[in-house]
């Protein structure tokens, strides 16, 4: 936008700001990724000891002390 003078392109400002769309897809993949990380920690939090404990006993099985 071409502004006449600097009080006009100051009185614009906000409604620029609310109308801009540029960032609204890394926000959306921000978003996506936040809830992919929640999904994954209460996952392993539910299935841990299942998961890692039979894998840590194998490998304690195999290497000497």
């Amino acid at each position: 936008m071409k502004y006449n003078n600097e009080s006009n392109y100051y009185l614009a400002l906000p409604a620029t700001i609310l109308n801009e769309e540029s960032g609204q897809g890394m926000v959306e993949y921000g978003l996506i990724l936040a809830l992919v990380v929640l999904v994954t920690v209460g996952a392993l939090e539910l299935l841990g000891n299942n998961l890692i404990k039979p894998m840590y006993d194998k490998v304690k099985d195999i290497i000497p002390t």
